[in-house]
């Protein structure tokens, strides 16, 4: 095999599992939840992923700083080896580094897809259509008790927002939070009637969810994507969208006197501060920044370990890899300057929706959880972070002719 039939058989699988990444999701969280958390499949298949990627990269002379995801595996294995032997910690944790690891390879390998025109602008409906079909299916499972619940069962039998078969709730709203940003911003360029679709698919997902960063990110999407229209098409949107919420009162109550129910009991048990801080691990990692500031300053610089127990947000690499984890938040801020720099924003003003959410992202990635550090998420982020390249996406009437 010629290495160019090479190059296209491994780009073409690539393709195939970017199209089907909550597929894979979907079939691992039924396994992770029948096994209590116990499970391997996601594991292994995303180590497959990893693999073919990292081979394409090396296989591919055209990709750029093809090298950056190589350092990253042997700098953070060498800090994880530098950390068991200082610090002698139980459980060191190979599989987090190759979890970290999938948002950086994504944000090179979709820009590279675009660069060399191997993605066309059909590719990227087809990956973002059937993405959102597998999410809302999952979540409308929910509806009717099917699958797993996200905060559990109220005194009805009722699910109290729930995931379908996916395995972790706060990943499911960052990818919801993502999906709906791309899915608004690429399917409202088809005409009203995909707009008023996606908006209300949207929102039966995040009252379905229950979860405080969907709920209010689908939200600010749909108020910021009408804001961005033309007066005529804002007004047909705000009264379909208003009848919409008439006509499902009852039920839109209901979901949000869950949603309410649930968070005033935590705030009554915990206190309204330890809420909007997203949880009582959350404000724990507020105590642990100040043991590793005043007890042991060494740990500022290169951590002590991934333990497993936090909840893999901004306080959570301090602890884990030190100063140098913050590169995880470094490598997608540079795409996404890089981003702001290669487009214009003027004349495409909807393109403002993706650089609300690239902000709204960084900034809910600082106290949520399973944002940025999501393996789940990492395919959404990197096509979320390269918005400024979508100007290059090709027709296939371009790439076939």
């Amino acid at each position: 095999m010629s290495r160019a039939a090479l190059l296209n058989f491994l780009y073409r699988i690539i393709y195939f599992i970017e199209v089907g990444w909550l597929l894979i999701d979907t079939i691992g969280g039924y396994f992770l939840n029948k096994s209590e958390g116990n499970s391997a499949f996601n594991t292994i298949i995303r180590s497959i992923v990893l693999i073919i990627i990292l081979f394409l990269f090396i296989a591919d002379k055209n990709v750029k700083a093809k090298s950056l995801p190589f350092l990253l595996i042997i700098f953070f294995l060498i800090l994880s080896f530098c950390q068991y032997i200082l610090f002698r910690f139980d459980g060191l944790d190979i599989d987090i580094i190759f979890k970290l690891i999938l948002l950086p390879i994504f944000l090179l390998l979709f820009k590279t897809q675009i660069e060399q025109g191997r993605l066309t602008q059909k590719n990227v409906y087809t990956i973002l259509g059937f993405n959102i079909l597998i999410l809302a299916f999952n979540i409308v499972l929910s509806y009717f008790n099917i699958g797993f619940s996200n905060y559990g069962i109220n005194k009805t039998g009722s699910f109290v927002g729930g995931t379908g078969f996916f395995y972790a709730g706060n990943e499911v709203g960052g990818v919801l939070t993502v999906l709906s940003c791309l899915g608004l911003y690429f399917y409202s360029k088809k005409g009203f009637g995909y707009t008023i679709l996606f908006s209300i698919l949207f929102f039966i997902c995040s009252l379905g969810l229950l979860s405080k960063t969907a709920l209010i990110s689908v939200f600010l999407n749909v108020v910021f994507l009408i804001l961005l229209s033309n007066f005529y098409r804002s007004f047909l949107i705000f009264i379909f969208i208003a009848i919409l919420g008439l006509v499902l009162q009852q039920h839109i109550a209901q979901q949000i006197s869950l949603f309410w129910t649930r968070i005033s009991y935590f705030a009554s048990q915990q206190g309204w501060e330890t809420v909007l801080l997203g949880g009582q691990k959350r404000e724990t990692a507020l105590g642990v920044l100040s043991e590793l500031l005043f007890q042991k300053p060494l740990l500022i610089l290169i951590g002590h370990g991934w333990t497993g127990y936090t909840e893999n947000n901004f306080f959570d690499l301090l602890e884990a890899f030190g100063l140098w984890g913050y590169i995880f938040f470094v490598i997608p801020a540079i795409f996404f300057f890089l981003s702001i720099k290669n487009t214009n924003i003027l004349k495409n003003r909807k393109m403002l929706l993706l650089v609300f959410n690239c902000m709204l992202i960084f900034f809910v990635s600082i106290l949520a959880g399973h944002i940025i550090q999501s393996a789940m998420n990492s395919l959404f982020l990197a096509m979320l972070l390269n918005f400024g390249y979508y100007k290059d996406l090709k027709t296939d009437k371009e790439v076939y002719a």
